[in-house]
């Protein structure tokens, strides 16, 4: 090797997965055979939707990606803690001699358990789904749980 110049070439590193496409095809391979009956595999390990939480003064927002999922097939529950969503994307049956080139479409059911940093009013909540993203809006509870004190007697 020799010293290195202003002149080098300089390249950015390879992305931290290359060349283990075919060690992951490999492990993942098995899971596909659970794809075929309805893809609860899939959504198992990891494949739910991406959820951004935010802060919205008086409420709480709660945004979900949702693609190809029907507002009718999302069940959503409200707590004072956490939001609950549930929902099933079916696969639409094909006669087309199942001529794939690649199939990386998600099928079947999930659940997902979103915790919320602050008390809120189930009561209150709205939500709806356009374009993929579901959006509840929750209002915070007014009465955050204040304490009091309590003096401290001998007897």
């Amino acid at each position: 090797m020799g010293m290195r110049t202003d002149l080098d070439r300089w390249s950015w590193p390879a992305p931290a997965g290359r060349g283990l496409s075919s060690w992951r095809e490999m492990f993942w391979r098995p899971w596909d055979f659970w794809r075929a009956f309805d893809g609860e595999a899939d959504w198992a390990f990891g494949q739910r939707p991406s959820v951004d939480v935010t802060d919205a003064g008086d409420k709480v927002v709660v945004e979900a990606e949702m693609p190809g999922v029907e507002p009718e097939d999302i069940q959503l529950d409200v707590y004072e803690d956490r939001v609950v969503i549930r929902s099933e994307t079916r696969r639409e049956t094909r006669n087309e001699g199942d001529g794939y080139y690649l199939m990386e479409r998600r099928f079947g059911r999930f659940h997902r358990v979103v915790p919320l940093p602050e008390r809120v009013n189930p009561e209150g909540a709205q939500a709806r789904c356009r374009n993929g993203v579901l959006r509840v809006e929750i209002p915070k509870l007014q009465d955050q749980g204040r304490g009091r004190r309590v003096p401290v007697t001998g007897a």
